[in-house]
């Protein structure tokens, strides 16, 4: 069974850095953690499991509407964890999940952080694992949709400089740019 891509409902409550707790573990299991038929739906999900956020993780998301959109949700202790979601999850499993799904980005787990939990440290070769050493920020708006490939051409322009993707991602604007123009002319009466 392969891994669905799923949308993230909680991106447009955060700003454009996408802090997004890592899909790890759905790939570790190869099937989606949380489930969810709609935005709604995937946030009440996510409230089960990690309870209504502090105002502080809010806080820490450094998302614009996230106050006005989390404020919302009721107050609620986590009702699920990882043991009832996952039958036969190991404890180790559990303790990596909980440490990667937390609404406060600083409280989660780093990728190097995460290489070197014992659930992962097999994968962890630290002599052949370059570190990025930065912060990755997208600089493609949160307001916007973007395909897969959109968002890999993106990352790859800005890790890496590869020629092809930032001419790609120029092509892309271009045309999103006359899009946008010919949409604007089209609503002026």
């Amino acid at each position: 069974m392969s891994c669905p891509v799923q949308k993230d409902p909680t991106r447009q409550l955060r700003p454009s850095t996408k802090t997004a707790p890592p899909d790890v573990s759905a790939r570790l299991l190869q099937k989606p953690i949380l489930k969810g038929s709609s935005t709604i739906d995937m946030m009440h999900n996510i409230v089960e499991l990690l309870g209504t956020p502090l105002e502080a993780d809010v806080d820490a998301m450094q998302a614009p509407y996230g106050h006005m959109s989390l404020g919302q949700l009721p107050i609620s202790l986590p009702t699920l964890t990882f043991a009832e979601m996952i039958p036969n999850c190991p404890p180790v499993l559990n303790d990596l999940l909980e440490l990667c799904f937390q609404w406060n980005p600083m409280k989660r787990l780093t990728a190097l952080e995460a290489l070197r939990h014992p659930y992962l440290s097999a994968f962890h070769d630290p002599d052949a694992e370059p570190v990025f050493g930065q912060r990755l920020e997208l600089t493609l708006p949160d307001n916007h949709k973007f395909t897969t490939s959109q968002y890999r051409d993106q990352m790859y322009a800005d890790i890496i400089g590869l020629e092809q993707a930032m001419k790609r991602i120029d092509e892309n604007r271009k045309a999103q740019a006359i899009l946008e123009q010919e949409w604007e002319e089209q609503d002026i009466p």
